[in-house]
C-alpha cells in the first residue's frame, strides 16, 4: 500500500484555509470567496488522497472500508480527524512489521 507523504498536511492546510475564508467572509473582506474555494479544493485534495489509501489499503476489509468512505460523506471534518491522527498510523504502523 502506498502511503501518501503530506496528507496530514494537506488536511491542517484545508482546515485552516476553509476557516480563514469563513472568518473572512463574517468580516466582508474581498478576498473571502477565493480563500473559501482555496480551502474547499485543497479539503477535495485531501478527501481523494485519504479515499485512495482507504479503498487501496490490505489491512482494512470491506465493511470497514464501506464506514469510513460513508463517515468521510456524512462527518467529513470529522472523520478526517479522526482518520489522520488514529486510523493511518495503524494502518502503516502495521504495515512496517
Amino acid at each position: 500500500m502506498y502511503k501518501i507523504k503530506y496528507l496530514p498536511q494537506i488536511f491542517t492546510f484545508s482546515i485552516t484555509t476553509f476557516l480563514i475564508g469563513f472568518v473572512m467572509q463574517m468580516a466582508h473582506v474581498e478576498q473571502a470567496l477565493f480563500i473559501l474555494v482555496l480551502g474547499l479544493l485543497s479539503w477535495l485534495v485531501f478527501l481523494l488522497f485519504a479515499l485512495y489509501e482507504i479503498v487501496n489499503s490490505d489491512k482494512i476489509d470491506g465493511v470497514m472500508k464501506f464506514l469510513w468512505v460513508l463517515g468521510f460523506f456524512l462527518l467529513g471534518i470529522f472523520t478526517g480527524l479522526l482518520y489522520v491522527l488514529s486510523e493511518r498510523k495503524k494502518l502503516f504502523i502495521m504495515d512496517s512489521k
